[in-house]
This record gives C-alpha cells, structure tokens and sequence, in this order.
C-alpha cells in the first residue's frame, strides 16, 4: 500500500497544469502625480479565463491564457515568465529581474523531460495509471473528453477539448517547459507521456488526494473564452535583454515583435 507521506509529497508533484499564482493584468507601473496616462500599443488576443480553487486551504484566483498570432503567455507568470511560439515551436523564458532571455526548441525540450523520466521510481510509489475514458461533456461551450490517473488516494480527472482552442501542440510544450519534481520524475512518466500526445486544451483539470481522516482537492476550469485588446508589449521582449540561449542552438536574438 502507498505511504500516506509518499503521497502527500506526491500531491506536489502532481500539481494541475497551468497553476496560477495570481492575477498578473494590473498595472505596476507608477508616473508622477498629475501625469497624463499613456495608452500602450494595443493588440488583439484571445484571452482564456482560467479559474483556480483549492480546499484545503480554501482559495480562488483568476489567470488568464492570451493568444496573439503564433504567440502564447500566461498570466500567471510574472518577472519570470515562458513566451510559447507555436509557429517555430520555441519556448523563450524571460526574466525581467535578470533582464536576460534564452530559447530552447520543443523537440530538444521533449528528449529533456524523456531522460528525467527514466529517473528510477521510489519504492513506496508505484507508477501513476493513466486511461482514456468513453466519456464526453461540454464545458465553457467546447465539446470535450475525459482522462483519468490514478495512484492510491491520489486522482486526477482532466477534461480536454475536442476543438483546437489553442494550437494541437500547446499542452505538450506547456508540458514539456514546466519544472519537474525530479524525486517524483519516474512516477510522473505514464501521465507525462499521455500529457504529450494530448492534442486538446485543458478545459477542467480536477485532482484529488484522499487518506485516512483527511484530503485535498484542487482544480482548474476554463470559464471564458473572449476576444480582448491587451497591450502588445506583453508579447514582446526588450532589446537591451541579454540572449542567454546556449550558442549551439541559438537561432538569434534581438527584440521577438508581435505582427
């Protein structure tokens, strides 16, 4: 039987995709009192409402997915954040404090997460099991299918759509370029790989951790899809931000422009 502790650590390893920290659209800039607002260039996006709960503790934040062309951020990630580039299937991570940017392809991303995988799996944690269901409901107005994984008291049921909301691809680079518990890696490897060859968005992401006199529950929902004008700076990156990108497969950097 699987150890109480080695789940409960699990349950971090296992932390729905695209978990938020919080809602990051408002302003940090500050100008002088009396100054005239200036509007920054404006673009439109898609913009994907996510809603966040927990219990316990009992939370719910807002994030916000925003797709402009090929381009993809969350909100989510504030002065260290991913730029997803579905046309060359490029992640660039940013880093504002650093003031600093590097790019890694997906496939060389993918081979990455595949070697951590094979990380040996600790001996009170089975691997996780991973089905596809027979099962379809609509949610947000998409049609979408039902996946389930299991292990112990632990159960995650991901709801994934049918229609391309985002890129076919984009659940396998979010996948692909989100940290890893390395400890938990060979565990993670079923779910990881079917996580890979998921061509729908995350519509409903629910997991469950159950023992005895206790559990956690946390989940992520889309609960809107909209056409919104969001300032065009947020799909850019400062010229003057170093290219950290490793020089064997560095493509060129500069300023990445959204059309």
């Amino acid at each position: 039987m699987v150890r109480r502790e080695g789940l409960a650590r699990l349950a971090w390893a296992f932390a729905p995709l695209l978990a938020v920290a919080c809602e990051a659209e408002r302003s940090v800039a500050r100008r002088p009192p009396g100054a005239p607002a200036r509007r920054a260039p404006q673009v439109e996006a898609t913009v994907l409402t996510i809603r966040e709960s927990s219990h316990p503790p009992t939370r719910a934040v807002l994030h916000r997915i925003l797709v402009h062309g090929s381009r993809v951020r969350s909100t989510e990630e504030l002065d260290r954040w991913r730029l997803f580039d579905l046309e060359a299937q490029t992640v660039t991570w940013v880093d504002q404090i650093a003031g600093t940017h590097r790019t890694l392809a997906l496939d060389d991303l993918v081979r990455a997460r595949r070697r951590q995988l094979r990380a040996p799996i600790p001996s009170d944690l089975p691997p996780i099991s991973v089905r596809k269901t027979e099962e379809t409901m609509e949610i947000a107005g998409y049609p979408a299918e039902q996946w389930v994984m299991e292990l112990g008291g632990y159960r995650r049921v991901v709801w994934t759509s049918l229609e391309p909301i985002v890129a076919p691809h984009f659940l396998r680079m979010w996948v692909a370029s989100s940290p890893i518990s390395e400890p938990w890696a060979g565990v993670m490897r079923e779910s990881e790989e079917a996580l890979f060859e998921i061509e729908g968005f995350p519509l409903w992401d629910r997991s469950e951790l159950a023992w005895e006199g206790g559990g956690m529950v946390s989940e992520r929902r889309l609960i809107l899809v909209e056409k919104r004008r969001v300032p065009r700076s947020f799909f850019e990156i400062p010229e003057d931000y170093e290219d950290t990108t490793p020089p064997a497969i560095r493509s060129g950097g500069g300023r990445r422009r959204a059309s």
